[in-house]
């Protein structure tokens, strides 16, 4: 089998697809976490 190439272009667009979702994921994981603290703390 030969095995799959990728050009510079196809790895940089899914690098940055990955750091996107990455960042959402995140980015909601940290609005939950500051949702759970401002509820324990009142």
């Amino acid at each position: 089998m030969k095995e799959q190439k990728y050009t510079a272009a196809e790895l940089k667009r899914q690098a940055m697809e990955l750091s996107r979702l990455a960042y959402q994921q995140a980015k909601k994981n940290a609005e939950n976490t500051s949702h759970l603290n401002t509820t324990k703390s009142k």
